[in-house]
């Protein structure tokens, strides 16, 4: 039995490069048709934020280690004393709330960073002026993306479309998120420490909402959550079934975050890892727990 284990990006990917897929998607690139399911790379579901970021008064964010000796410190504190910069996670703290008091649930996640954020993943250079962020994500957006092929190679990365914001409904989500999270750090709790506000810019009017939608639809950001481009279940884009099975094939399995049908309204690393451990079980015919009613 062949285990598919590459992710929600790179699984479908080579499903469709082995002939399993639309045919639409896979016989432009020259490859044969091996099995028919046109579910494979669709239903693409991610979860998309912002940063709401100002600079800190004071001497107490993680920008004080952005000097390489300061650096070197912070590892030998740790490591001898287990202290220190190095010690401390940068998303220290975090939240789930409801964008409006309508939600049902709460529909927001956000994670408190003790630094200035160059980019919302840390990928910039950390700068020596201190600061502290808050991104902020829609939990359960309702829009759908899709990834293709760009070519039969193993060298080239798939074509991804993840169509943030295509149900309006996700903006207005996130533009009422931000808003909150902004207001959060506007608390007289935060008034010794919170600086000129760095993010959204000073250009941007907060309280007009197509300009605060342009701000966010130009610096939205991955939280690298992607999930259902090989969903499971029973329906016609479905591509395995409750055991990872690859529909109409023997012999594969597909065991991954792109098994789920919906995103979760959290992070996706522990579910992922559930469901794994679930079809391990299912690969090696293990009885199921019985169903446990608790009343």
């Amino acid at each position: 039995e062949v285990i598919l284990s590459a992710g929600s990006l790179n699984s479908p990917q080579i499903l469709m490069r082995s002939g399993v897929g639309a045919s639409d998607d896979i016989k432009p690139h020259g490859i044969d048709m091996v099995h028919e399911l046109k579910g494979v790379g669709q239903n693409l579901q991610d979860h998309v934020g912002v940063t709401s970021q100002f600079a800190c008064l004071q001497d107490v964010t993680l920008h004080r280690s952005a000097v390489w000796w300061r650096q070197q410190l912070a590892g030998i504190q740790y490591l001898f004393m287990g202290r220190g910069d190095a010690s401390y996670p940068p998303a220290a703290g975090g939240a789930f709330f409801k964008s409006s008091p309508d939600k049902d649930i709460p529909d927001m996640q956000i994670h408190y960073v003790s630094i200035a954020l160059a980019d919302q993943h840390g990928r910039g250079e950390m700068t020596k002026e201190h600061g502290f962020s808050s991104i902020v994500y829609g939990t359960r957006p309702q829009s759908r993306g899709h990834l293709s092929l760009k070519s039969a190679s193993a060298e080239d990365a798939p074509a991804i479309y993840p169509n943030y914001f295509d149900v309006a409904e996700d903006l207005v989500d996130l533009r009422n998120g931000l808003r909150e999270t902004r207001r959060v750090f506007l608390q007289p709790a935060f008034d010794p420490y919170r600086g000129a506000e760095l993010k959204p810019t000073p250009d941007v009017n907060i309280d007009n909402d197509d300009e605060l939608d342009t701000w966010i639809r130009a610096t939205g950001e991955t939280l690298y959550h992607p999930i259902g481009t090989c969903k499971m279940g029973s329906d016609d884009m479905a591509v395995t079934n409750e055991h990872g099975q690859v529909h109409g094939l023997e012999g594969l399995r597909v065991v991954d975050a792109s098994l789920m049908p919906t995103l979760i309204g959290a992070n996706t690393n522990a579910p992922t890892i559930m469901m794994a451990e679930k079809i391990s079980d299912h690969i090696r015919n293990k009885s199921f727990l019985s169903p446990q009613h608790v009343s």
